[in-house]
């Protein structure tokens, strides 16, 4: 796998990073990853994600999983001083992501209205939890309750002890590819005909999106229990013999023959009918067939089941906990992974793979910035004197 590519395909982009904790920087992160140049702008004390733990080395390895590969610049935004400091910045980039509260920074006296009239192909994405309109526009977004009011999390536990039943919040994620997506959609643009774009990206839009599949048949007047219920027999869950949880999705006729004519079972190979994969129906014979699948999975290890489905062509895998992912073989040959030769720490490169040039983007672990580490070389390369100290 090569770590570097002769010509990343954003290279000579400038991007200005105003925002903190993780949909903005995660953006713009994207679009460094590619070759962009990003300059990260935080106040006097840094971004609060700096402090998270864990801590290595002085390095918070979660600051370092966002903003790999950036450079920083230190201007509190409440001095006229580096409120013009800052409008040299904006007067030499090409896209600014920013992710400050709806209206905090135009409070602070940043009118990016304004330098969309100067420079009207200046690309502006701004990126919040709810948007920048709407009853929810207001509502302060901190990752999960985008989550809770996008029906993109369930609770389990009882008597006071609730629990979430995943640890992972997608919303702030699913904003961040997608403002990526539009950026690049809107710099092309702005690179063609002059014209650039204000971007309205909203997380909890993009999370809303996610459950399309679910969505649209409610939005037709057609609500459906969701993909949480009781399936048929043949996209269910069911237990192998070390505990395991095997998932089978054989919801089309070829994946249903495959599964049982391995098993030498040309029966029920033939039973196969139709269903949506949403249909949670219970038709006769599905407790029977139910009972004859857990039986069959119960007689391997998850393992073995996800290596005989690989082999027989059926969709469906044993479930891999955080720690059996990072230890799956799978992951080192795709080269996903690595450890950063700047800081040691290890890190995961972007999940796009450029084959032609056998590259992923961000697989040179480049380490995120020190803070204000970078106001002398961005003065010299953005050709931005004024930002220099005074």
């Amino acid at each position: 796998m090569n770590n570097t590519a002769t010509n990343p395909p954003l290279t000579g982009i400038k991007v200005l990073e105003l925002a903190q904790l993780l949909p903005g920087p995660l953006l713009a992160r994207k679009l460094g990853d590619l070759g962009a140049e990003v300059i990260k702008v935080e106040p006097p004390h840094g971004d609060p994600m700096r402090g998270f733990p864990p801590i290595i080395d002085g390095r918070s390895v979660m600051f370092e999983a966002v903003n790999r590969g950036k450079r920083s610049v230190a201007l509190d935004l409440r001095d006229g001083g580096d409120r013009a400091r800052l409008d040299a910045l904006l007067e030499v980039a090409d896209v600014v992501v920013e992710g400050y509260r709806v209206g905090a920074l135009a409070a602070l006296g940043v009118d990016l209205q304004e330098a969309r009239r100067r420079r009207p192909e200046l690309v502006v994405c701004s990126v919040s939890g709810f948007g920048q309109s709407g009853p929810l526009a207001h509502l302060p977004a901190h990752g999960l309750n985008v989550d809770f009011l996008s029906a993109g999390l369930a609770v389990g536990g009882q008597d006071g002890d609730y629990r979430l039943t995943s640890d992972v919040s997608y919303g702030v994620e699913l904003g961040a590819i997608n403002g990526a997506v539009a950026t690049l959609a809107a710099l092309f643009r702005a690179r063609v005909s002059g014209q650039g774009a204000w971007l309205d990206v909203s997380c909890w839009d993009a999370a809303v999106e996610a459950h399309r599949l679910n969505l649209y048949p409610m939005l037709a007047g057609q609500p459906i229990p969701g993909l949480t219920g009781a399936h048929s027999p043949m996209q269910s869950i069911y237990r192998a013999e070390d505990g395991a949880f095997v998932q089978i999705m054989a919801t089309e006729q070829r994946l249903w023959r495959n599964f049982w004519n391995a098993l030498g079972r040309q029966d029920l190979a033939d039973s196969w009918e139709q269903r949506d994969y949403i249909d949670e129906a219970e038709r006769p014979g599905d407790h029977e067939l139910r009972e004859e699948i857990a039986r069959i999975i119960a007689s391997a290890p998850g393992a073995e089941w996800t290596r005989r489905f690989t082999e027989w062509g059926v969709a469906g895998c044993a479930l891999l906990t955080e720690k059996q992912v990072i230890e799956h073989p799978h992951l080192a040959a795709r080269g996903l992974v690595g450890e950063s030769a700047q800081t040691s720490l290890p890190f995961i490169a972007d999940p796009v793979r450029f084959a032609d040039d056998d590259w992923r983007p961000a697989s040179d672990g480049s380490a995120a910035p020190t803070l204000d580490a970078d106001k002398d070389y961005v003065a010299a390369s953005w050709g931005a004197a004024e930002i220099r100290s005074v």
